[in-house]
């Protein structure tokens, strides 16, 4: 029985191990910043290629240089052009922003929602231990939140 108890504590810590390398990564990179609350029913969930697109990951230093020191900026529709390496117009009514954003290195998708106090950028994913990587969004909104909330997670 004591084995049976070893076998388990041994294997339940190779499970727990990396879950919370994951969390300790994604709280060291600064752009990580969830939110505290949880979002209100009434923000909009935003449209991958319709609302939003991802930059290129060619464009990361550009990224990082214009979100050193906020992290969502106002950009023209050809600087959303080059970032996401393929045409964005203006929607009509609505301004582009470049919008700060992690995740993990695995394959995944995003949920971006958008209200009047805060825009939410979460990178959901399936993998083993991927290292965390920075990420901008080219967004367009009909105004400027006063909060950016970024958060990533990872199933197994």
């Amino acid at each position: 029985m004591n084995r049976r108890r070893q076998a388990l504590r041994f294997f339940s810590y190779l499970i727990a191990v990396p879950c919370l390398n994951a969390r300790a990564q994604a709280a060291m990179d600064s752009w990580y910043s969830p939110a505290a609350t949880a979002a209100d029913p009434s923000d909009t969930t935003l449209a991958l290629h319709a609302d939003f697109e991802e930059a290129d990951r060619s464009q990361l230093k550009a990224v990082e240089e214009a979100l050193a020191t906020l992290p969502m900026v106002e950009i023209s529709a050809l600087m959303a052009s080059r970032l996401a390496a393929r045409e964005v117009a203006e929607p009509a009514g609505k301004r582009l922003f470049l919008v700060r954003s992690v995740r993990f290195a695995a394959r995944g998708a995003y949920t971006v929602t958008s209200g009047s106090q805060s825009i939410r950028v979460h990178h959901h994913s399936l993998g083993f231990d991927a290292p965390i990587v920075r990420q901008g969004l080219v967004v367009a909104l009909a105004h400027r939140p006063p909060n950016v909330y970024c958060s990533c997670s990872m199933a197994r």
